[in-house]
């Protein structure tokens, strides 16, 4: 029910299966979004997380859980017990493989630069050929990162949505 007002790409993923399954949503009485952690609310009288480790860090009983590689976890507490952790697989482009190997071929450092959790972000950088992986940075902390790059010299392009514009 709180993804249904969240703008980050997985929160579209988690309400369309959430419909498939014909589950019932309602809507949030409170709704609060913490870039790159998570989002946070009151729904039907009961507090709810719906997020990174970091967000539920503070949930008792929530465990560090380690998924298989490539998949990014969500979990989920109800008024401060674990409810759930909910399993997104990214499928990549096919596209993306070919396209990384053609700017490595004229000299290029791929970096791969990722909000996704470590072991999902190095999987696939593993599969489309990224050997140097930053993961689990903030979109506060993107330009930084891009930044620290140019600083040590390096000429930057990047691909995907900058959250900072």
């Amino acid at each position: 029910s709180l993804e249904q007002l969240s703008e980050h790409p997985l929160a579209g993923s988690i309400v369309r299966a959430a419909k498939e399954q014909e589950l019932q949503l309602h809507h949030p009485e409170s709704f609060v979004s913490e870039a790159g952690r998570g989002v946070r609310g009151r729904v039907d009288g009961h507090d709810v997380l719906v997020g990174n480790r970091h967000l539920v860090a503070r949930t008792e009983g929530f465990t560090d859980g380690a998924a298989e590689p490539g998949v990014t976890t969500v979990d989920v507490a109800i008024d401060g017990a674990p409810a759930g952790r909910i399993e997104i697989r990214d499928p990549v482009r096919p596209t993306s493989g070919p396209a990384i190997a053609a700017l490595r071929a004229s000299g290029v450092e791929v970096i791969m630069l990722s909000g996704d959790q470590r072991a999902a972000a190095e999987a696939v950088g593993a599969l489309v050929g990224v050997s140097r992986v930053i993961a689990e940075v903030l979109p506060d902390q993107k330009l930084a990162e891009i930044r620290r790059l140019q600083d040590a010299g390096r000429v930057v392009a990047m691909v995907g949505k900058p959250l900072w514009m």
